[in-house]
């Protein structure tokens, strides 16, 4: 076997687990949600504004752990945040499901699937350097955050379809180059980092991108509905 089917093998098998991964982290957040729906528990934790900031906190110190760990922990280190980052961002998402509804939720998860789905063969199977993409959607993205929170401070809601059509096209060009970077991160991986925590790093970017856009989806039926 030469070495460039040997890559290729690894990588196809790393990809696997990069979307195994991400699956896992979407239904912990799913069923965390429900619970917390079911149980009742999210209307006394949402009241409690210590607790609120401190799952934001929480979220954040995750985020900054995973990266500084990427090249010292090892994969079941990483995989245990990302548990547990999934879990978090589950109780987070909570107020949204409840304000939409579950039907709603479940249609735009069907929506985001599919089209998640064909931005990931996009980005997988192109060869076009997206380097400069990557860069575009990134300070996009930046200047569409402080956009929301200026629009949020001034309570301007007439922009809300317009903000979200804007967070979906951002949020198309990040995904399309995340899969590009994990392709190339697999197969021209030097060592540096084990191949399981390059696909635990990965699942957990194209974790983020697929709730961003199920989010923006979410906003944009629900704004249809109460129009």
């Amino acid at each position: 076997m030469n070495e460039n089917t040997w890559n290729s093998r690894v990588s196809q098998h790393s990809l696997v687990v990069t979307f195994v991964w991400m699956v896992i982290g979407l239904l912990i957040s799913a069923i965390t949600s429900i619970v917390f729906i079911s149980s009742g528990f999210v209307y006394y934790f949402f009241t409690s504004g210590f607790l609120s900031i401190l799952l934001m906190v929480a979220q954040i110190a995750i985020v900054i752990a995973f990266s500084a760990l990427l090249y010292r922990a090892s994969s079941s280190t990483l995989k245990g945040l990302f548990i547990l980052y999934s879990f978090t961002l589950g109780i987070s998402l909570t107020p949204t499901f409840l304000y939409y509804g579950l039907g709603m939720a479940y249609i735009a998860f069907i929506v985001t699937a599919i089209y998640f789905g064909s931005l990931a063969i996009i980005g997988f199977t192109t060869k076009k350097d997206l380097t400069s993409l990557g860069v575009i959607c990134t300070g996009a993205l930046m200047a569409l955050i402080l956009s929301q929170l200026i629009l949020m401070i001034f309570h301007v809601a007439a922009f809300e379809r317009v903000i979200c059509f804007i967070g979906l096209l951002i949020f198309t060009g990040i995904t399309i180059w995340d899969m590009k970077r994990l392709n190339q991160l697999l197969y021209y991986n030097g060592g540096m980092v084990s191949d399981d925590s390059i696909s635990i790093f990965m699942a957990l970017q194209l974790y983020l991108d697929f709730i961003n856009i199920f989010l923006y989806v979410l906003r944009l039926l629900g704004s249809r509905r109460n129009n």
